[in-house]
């Protein structure tokens, strides 16, 4: 199995070492070739890209799946995995495993379990068991792991594409383990540390520097309309559901930016993320309040007390 040592490793470097030798010979083992493969197809994949969305490997399938369940097989055959996955998989697609710490490791899926135990090849937005051979410790996969096919990024670079897919896979399942404080806990800790694209208006021709003020559009608060909301999306396929922001067949602009930065812009107001799917989760203004008041997010984001 792969591993990165922080989210900032590349694919390739997971490739670069061939270890042991046997008679002057290199030896690869089959985790090796798995990781060298796994890099060329990430650099071809890195090709093909679309300019607006980051590398997503197994031919552009996007999918995403909150780890809700772990159990080690015996003998060291490997662990298997439970959830529910949104997207399509398949046998042998290669899935990025970010760790709740912000660890980051990628294996290939060896088995998938449908209904009471039945083996299939592909599952589509069902409750799934993978299995994966290659990860022997149950430990190493902690509850709330986010398995994705989206290639995770520290932060958007510029001529490059926004995606959260820890934030992503986190949200897919806010409403049903919101109340849960392990992994509401986990959900606003990434929700603070992560970039969003927020959509703006500018009146009349393009913003010039120095002219024109940019505006940020905003929804009713569907549980008090006399206020609004700011919505806020993890990546540009979230942007195109709101179709009002289109203009003669246009994309919508949008600025990226931290939430410490958004949180500035609500002014006392909540945000919504995803408000037009694939699932939309309200975050109410009184607890934003109570999420930058907290002492590690004053310390952290530089807020005077």
């Amino acid at each position: 199995m792969g591993l990165f040592k922080r989210s900032k490793k590349k694919n390739e470097e997971a490739a670069s070492e061939v270890k042991g030798a046997v008679v002057n010979e290199v030896v690869e083992t089959e985790e090796e070739r798995a990781a060298k493969q796994a890099a060329k197809e990430m650099e071809e994949l890195k090709r093909k890209a679309n300019p607006m969305l980051a590398t997503v490997a197994n031919e552009g399938r996007r999918f995403t799946m909150l780890v809700e369940d772990a159990r080690q097989l015996e003998d060291e055959q490997g662990i298997q995995l439970a959830g529910i996955v949104y997207g399509n998989i398949q046998l042998g697609d290669l899935v990025y495993f970010i760790l709740p710490n912000n660890m980051i490791m990628y294996s290939r899926i060896d088995g998938i379990e449908i209904g009471a135990g039945q083996n299939a090849n592909k599952a589509e937005n069902q409750k799934v068991v993978l299995l994966f051979e290659d990860i022997k410790n149950i430990n190493a996969v902690p509850k709330y792991t986010v398995l994705t096919s989206i290639h995770p990024q520290d932060k958007p670079e510029e001529q490059s594409a926004v995606e959260n897919p820890q934030l992503l896979g986190l949200s897919r399942d806010f409403h049903r383990l919101a109340k849960d404080q392990n992994y509401f806990n986990i959900f606003v800790y990434v929700l603070c540390h992560s970039y969003f694209l927020v959509p703006v208006k500018t009146p009349g021709a393009d913003v010039v520097e120095g002219e024109g003020q940019v505006q940020f559009p905003a929804l009713k608060d569907p549980k008090n309309p006399g206020k609004s909301m700011l919505p806020i999306f993890t990546d540009w396929i979230a942007v195109v559901g709101w179709q009002e922001l289109f203009e003669e067949g246009k994309p919508p602009k949008a600025v990226i930016l931290r939430f410490p930065d958004v949180v500035n812009i609500c002014q006392g107001s909540g945000m919504i993320l995803n408000p037009f799917g694939p699932t939309a989760v309200m975050i109410p203004g009184e607890l934003l309040e109570q999420i930058v008041n907290v002492e590690g997010y004053k310390k952290e984001f530089g807020i005077e007390q």
